[in-house]
């Protein structure tokens, strides 16, 4: 791997691979559920979730179409430390595949038709999962062994948490969290390392961070105010 530091912070590593024409790019924010105030858990899964679920450019059917069209895949996802979206293309398409990955990482709209559908796909999951015994076995665990810790909380929230995220509070994660001084884009496959920087350069290097630091992590998983 080697890797260059954009002006804006962004961190971008490139693995080359050649011999197989398949090139692979995940951005990754170096912020998860750990961030979710106690009553609001599931704020940053809500948040990563929905990245591809519209742009101001793409409804969320023409992200679908445009990936399927270009042969790819697109997913975006949260866990504990860290939320990602990633692509994986053919060597041709790379380009177009990652100005989507752009799009999705800077330019989502979080329509609110789009928020209730989740909420409800999310809701419906819990219901499943808190029916089954080994899960809630899990979820008690994690509440003893950390209690009101922000490790404390199932990542996709619960019932009630997730009932009450609002789209103000997803819009919230997303500018305070997604930002270039708190990604890494690594890029991998079969691509050379000046294409895979120029490429970055090109797609994200007019992203600017905000004014603001970054919260420190006993802040940022402080209770939500009213």
């Amino acid at each position: 791997p080697v890797e260059k530091t954009l002006a804006n912070g962004l961190r971008v590593i490139v693995v080359p691979r050649a011999g197989t024409p398949v090139v692979a790019a995940q951005l990754s924010i170096r912020s998860g559920g750990e961030i979710d105030p106690a009553d609001k858990s599931g704020g940053a899964d809500f948040t990563a979730s929905l990245l591809t679920k519209g742009t101001q450019k793409r409804t969320a059917p023409q992200i679908a179409e445009a990936m399927e069209a270009l042969g790819g895949s697109i997913g975006s996802a949260a866990g504990w430390d860290s939320s990602s979206v990633s692509v994986a293309v053919m060597t041709a398409q790379a380009s177009k595949a990652m100005s989507i990955m752009a799009d999705v990482v800077r330019n989502p709209v979080f329509a609110e038709e789009e928020i209730e559908r989740y909420r409800t796909q999310v809701l419906d999951d819990l219901s499943v999962n808190l029916s089954q015994p080994g899960t809630m076995a899990r979820f008690v665990a994690s509440r003893v062994v950390f209690g009101d810790g922000p490790y404390g909380h199932p990542l996709s929230g619960t019932p009630e948490t997730v009932g009450r995220i609002k789209r103000d509070d997803v819009v919230r994660v997303h500018q305070t969290y997604y930002r270039p001084d708190n990604a890494i884009l690594v890029i991998g496959g079969d691509i050379l390392p000046k294409d895979a920087y120029e490429m970055a350069e090109q797609l994200f290097g007019d992203w600017k961070s905000p004014k603001t630091a970054l919260p420190a992590a006993n802040e940022a998983a402080a209770p939500a105010s009213a």
